[in-house]
């Protein structure tokens, strides 16, 4: 216990990954970013704007939760770059990013990109499950790749310092924009498909060109990508096994937990997200919580992760990403 305390005290502990939809209202939501930071998370990353969202809906809620979050000076920062995370660490806060999980609020508009990132949103989900402009995502059966009006998009996003996110994309639309960026990218919560074949998951061509890349791959902790109805924190850690061993250290590892805070709403929201949930896709929404990230701590340790390695899952994989992108 001793040494679960110990790393928690040292370590930047970030979520990668969390929906905070305008299209998914609910009165719990602030009491689930509140868990995260009496579990001892430094920064949580939420999604304020996905594929059903208009970029008046976007710039709207932006606004909203800027607002929100400056009236709650005293325990949450608005994250701009790195040091505003570990600065969250020092004062006992919780350091909150914005990104989108689809890029419908780009409209087909390059120059948004730089608009959003000005109003704090420092990463966008290029491709959500199915074809847009940019490229394919992971349900296309035919996976043309990355648009040329994608390789505009990366171009871009790599000029303004915006991490690019390819979890949901197609792996072809994936594997070019790995090899199209300057930066490296994000797979923000996704896991290894040979622990669990669901088509959400990586294949070992996509994890090693992550890893070339110098990237991150969040890893999900819900029991439909898991990869069994009841998730567990052995079968989370089994995911960071096999892709650590995979690519030979623990360098391009992060955690992603994808938390489905919304279980009352969920059938409403299929209902409005159409062809990007279709039968067989769907499984168990329940998922790991953000109190259980002592339990993971512990399991690391007692597989003979050191202290360092722990270190770098938790958040400073991420940190260095960020790092290397943020402008």
């Amino acid at each position: 216990m001793r040494h679960i305390e110990e790393i928690k005290s040292s370590a930047i502990i970030a979520d990668i990954a969390m929906d905070f939809l305008p299209e998914v209202e609910t009165p719990g939501k602030w009491h689930v970013v509140e868990r995260y930071k009496n579990s001892g998370f430094s920064y949580l990353n939420i999604a304020v704007g996905g594929d059903l969202t208009s970029v008046d809906t976007a710039i709207h809620y932006i606004a909203r939760q800027r607002n929100q979050i400056q009236k709650l000076q005293d325990h949450y920062i608005i994250v701009k770059t790195v040091q505003d995370i570990l600065q969250a660490k020092c004062e006992n806060k919780l350091a909150l990013g914005f990104w989108f999980q689809g890029s419908t609020p780009l409209a087909k508009d390059i120059n948004l990109i730089e608009i959003y990132y000005l109003l704090g949103i420092r990463q966008i989900l290029l491709a959500y499950n199915t074809r847009n402009e940019i490229g394919d995502g992971i349900l296309e059966k035919n996976d043309a790749g990355l648009s040329t009006f994608g390789y505009r998009i990366i171009e871009e996003m790599n000029k303004v310092g915006m991490l690019i996110d390819m979890s949901h994309a197609g792996i072809k639309t994936s594997l070019d924009v790995i090899e199209a960026s300057k930066d490296p990218i994000v797979f923000s919560h996704s896991n290894a498909q040979k622990i669990n074949p669901h088509i959400r998951n990586l294949t070992d061509e996509q994890i090693k060109a992550i890893s070339r890349k110098n990237g991150v791959i969040g890893i999900n902790g819900m029991g439909l990508i898991l990869g069994e109805g009841r998730p567990t924190v052995e079968k989370f850690i089994a995911h960071i096994d096999y892709i650590s061993n995979l690519v030979g250290s623990v360098d391009n590892l992060a955690l992603g937990l994808d938390l489905i805070h919304f279980h009352e709403m969920l059938p409403l929201f299929f209902e409005k997200s159409g062809l990007n949930y279709p039968s067989g896709y769907l499984g168990s929404m329940d998922g790991i919580q953000p109190e259980q990230i002592d339990e993971i701590i512990e399991k690391l340790l007692k597989q003979n992760y050191s202290k360092s390695d722990v270190e770098k899952i938790l958040g400073g994989n991420f940190l260095r990403v960020a790092a290397a992108v943020w402008k």
